[in-house]
């Protein structure tokens, strides 16, 4: 019995030293962690003190010393100052006019700012390849498609999803089939990143979305609604090409479809309403009627009114309202103002005054 009580108390006595050594183990780390944490920040500091006044003359008009300083800054570039370099680079960029990016673009490539982020989005670790692509992307540099497009198979998604950003931010066509194959799949990143990035792309990236109108999957098919509309010049009768699809989705199987197309189509307006918004108003769905009655103020045509009016009657009081609303906005249009003008007069019940009221307070 002795015996296993001494057995007992020596087990306790080496838990209890185990427990001890692992404890100061622990606050050795902590206290070693910390301490490494602020001479990494002090050297950042002073790495940032450094590059801050030679990226702030990153100009178009940088004198030659400027230029040469900002090469002598890039060579000197070592693993711990590149991603900092880059961060910079990214803020001064954002202050940089449209006008002046093509020059400032070339100044940071004759000082081979360009091949360091090159080769920066091939390093080891993720966060250096997502900032890579955040910088090649900011630059607008057209030689990092192909480089951004490679790591568009990243392993890691947030590299993937930055170097669809940049590829969006630099707006070159030629990122198209890339993109598009990452829209239509829905896969390898959110497909909300890769819509704004074909929407960077502007009018040439129309024809993704007029095939994406046709996809299998609801949500591509509601977000190609407002591609469309994004992408196109707003003008009906000049972008029939462009509008055709979206009226077409007005008469999806999806409610959410039919909707995103009537919400899209508001987005567009013109002078000529379109015919499918029009028959929308009578939709099953109230989220479609709600959205398509809401559209019709966009358009400066008759047949918007008639169709507006009409909706006052439905049973639902936010359908009523809204038409109410949009009457008092093709009030506002040169071809509509008048038989809007009568209808509101003739249909002056609580939707027509709670618009008015709106209108007032300018909230309309």
């Amino acid at each position: 019995m002795s015996g296993s009580i001494g057995r007992a108390g020596e087990f306790a006595a080496v838990t209890a030293a185990f427990l001890i050594v692992l404890n100061v183990t622990v606050v050795v780390f902590i206290y070693w962690r910390r301490l490494r944490l602020a001479v990494h920040e002090k050297r950042a500091e002073r790495v940032r003190a450094r590059l801050a006044p030679i990226i702030e003359s990153v100009r178009a008009d940088a004198s030659p010393a400027d230029r040469q300083r900002l090469r002598d800054a890039v060579a000197d570039l070592d693993a711990q100052s590149r991603p900092i370099a880059a961060a910079l680079l990214i803020d001064r960029l954002d202050e940089v006019p449209a006008s002046e990016r093509g020059a400032i673009v070339e100044l940071l490539r004759e000082a081979g700012a360009i091949d360091v982020a090159l080769r920066s989005a091939h390093a080891r670790t993720a966060w250096r390849r997502s900032l890579a692509c955040a910088a090649l992307g900011a630059s607008g540099a057209l030689e990092a498609v192909p480089a951004l497009e490679e790591l568009l198979d990243d392993h890691n998604h947030h590299v993937r999803e930055a170097a669809v950003e940049a590829l969006g931010a630099i707006g070159d066509p030629a990122a198209l089939p890339a993109l598009r194959q990452l829209y239509l799949s829905e896969t390898a990143v959110r497909p909300g990143i890769v819509y704004a990035a074909l929407v960077e792309l502007g009018p040439a990236a129309a024809e993704v979305f007029r095939e994406a109108i046709g996809s299998d999957n609801p949500r591509v098919r509601a977000s190609a609604c407002f591609g469309l509309a994004a992408t196109s010049r707003g003008d009906v009768s000049q972008d029939e090409v462009s509008i055709e699809p979206i009226e077409h989705a007005l008469k999806d199987s999806d409610s959410a479809v039919r909707t995103a197309a009537a919400d899209a189509l508001a987005a567009v307006g013109a002078g000529t309403v379109p015919s499918a918004l029009v028959t929308a108003v009578t939709d099953p769905e109230l989220s479609v009627r709600k959205a398509a009655v809401r559209a019709l103020g966009a358009y400066d045509d008759p047949r918007a009114v008639a169709a507006a009016a009409r909706a006052l009657r439905d049973d639902e009081r936010e359908i009523a309202l809204r038409s109410a609303e949009s009457l008092v906005l093709l009030a506002r249009k040169p071809r509509a103002g008048q038989d809007a003008a009568r209808a509101l007069a003739v249909a002056d019940g609580w939707p027509v005054q709670t618009a008015r009221i709106l209108e007032a307070i300018g909230a309309l």
